[in-house]
């Protein structure tokens, strides 16, 4: 709108010298001119979503086909994108991997689980620093049988964990032949770790990219044109430990044992390792194992051998005590130079007795007698 303003001059008559009174000109008053303000630099009303058709129906099962809803702004304003979560009904359904909208990019993804009426409505709402604006987007409900879910998820190699191998084999079923199979590192199986298609079931694979340290828990999805199944619900959890664990110390026994089936108790040190497992051999020389190997201890910190050996009386035994790590891995050995014998026969009274009939007054005579031992021990 043009606004225009007066401007009043005042014109007084001055009176000459002579008496004479001047008459002003046309050219000393000053003509009205309209005000025009300068124009708004940001229009109110620059938000408005882009024309699109989106897919009609949801399939229960079936991923949303990655919809992009966008919108405009004609004040290149930056545009961030939601789902009204209070008003839209298809966010009451069950969704696995969920629901959800790329803020940037406006991308919708999803996989709907279940539903109750034969439609639902969606509102997404667009935001830029001046303006929100709302688009409704209503779908038809269908309903498809999932795809069985991946219920079994095992490690072949290694066979337990924790373990030391940096690429897994791992066993999947149930699978269908000619479903993509992926195997996620999350429980809504957005991450990918890898993919194949099965030609069997069960089938197995082996990670490409080695994993470092650490646990990991893996997940699994079976896809195929029109539908999928929902992520795997128990996960195979994998403890990669490749660290080589110390050794435990101050191995120490007592030197004998009066039963041929059990050792003396055995002591040490704990290895600074966690959850280290403690195993031990006996030979009848240092560092051997031929008369018990490997025998595990647990986490203990002692132990005494009492089954699967049987010691021949007064042949010296050497233990030598292993550390391993949760993984697996073995740390340097302790191998005893100290050995304990079996000893279960009691020595021979002594015979001939004597003493020397001289000695000094105040002091006792010097006895000798003569025994025999079976084991001589210490």
């Amino acid at each position: 709108m043009l606004k225009s303003y007066t401007l009043t001059i005042l014109i007084f008559l001055a009176s000459c010298s002579d008496g004479e009174q001047n008459t002003p000109s046309i050219t000393d008053a000053i003509v009205s001119r309209p005000y025009v303000p300068a124009s708004s630099a940001t229009s109110l009303t620059g938000l408005n979503w882009d024309s699109e058709t989106a897919q009609s129906t949801i399939t229960v099962g079936t991923p949303l086909n990655s919809e992009n809803h966008l919108a405009t702004d004609s004040n290149s304003l930056e545009i961030s994108y939601s789902i009204d979560n209070d008003l839209s009904s298809c966010t009451d359904l069950t969704w696995n991997p969920a629901l959800s909208i790329d803020p940037a990019t406006g991308s919708l993804t999803g996989t709907a689980l279940s539903y109750t009426a034969a439609t639902c409505d969606l509102v997404l709402k667009a935001n830029t620093s001046m303006e929100e604006k709302l688009k409704t987007i209503t779908f038809n409900v269908t309903d498809q049988a999932l795809i069985d879910e991946i219920s079994s998820i095992t490690l072949t190699n290694p066979l337990s964990s924790p373990g030391t191998v940096t690429t897994p084999t791992i066993e999947l079923s149930p699978l269908t032949v000619g479903d993509t199979i992926t195997l996620y590192s999350d429980s809504s199986c957005t991450t990918a770790v890898e993919s194949f298609t099965a030609s069997s079931s069960p089938e197995s694979i082996t990670l490409s990219t080695p994993l470092v340290d650490g646990s990991y828990d893996f997940y699994a999805m079976a896809t195929n044109a029109t539908n999928s199944s929902i992520c795997s619900t128990t996960p195979l959890n994998y403890v990669l430990n490749t660290t080589m664990p110390d050794p435990a110390t101050n191995l120490v026994f007592d030197s004998y044992t009066n039963s041929a089936t059990d050792s003396p108790q055995m002591l040490w040190t704990a290895s600074p390792t966690p959850n280290a497992e403690y195993r031990i051999s006996f030979g009848s020389s240092v560092g051997a194992d031929d008369i018990l190997s490997d025998e595990s201890a647990g986490t203990a910190t002692s132990y005494t051998v009492t089954s699967g050996i049987t010691l021949t009386e007064c042949s010296p035994v050497y233990p030598t005590l292993h550390t391993y790590s949760d993984a697996g891995l073995q740390a340097a050995d302790i191998n005893s130079p100290n050995s304990f014998y079996y000893d279960n026969t009691a020595p021979s009274l002594p015979t001939s007795l004597s003493f020397s009939s001289d000695y000094i007054a105040g002091t006792s005579p010097t006895l000798n007698w003569l025994s025999e031992y079976v084991c001589k021990v210490g």
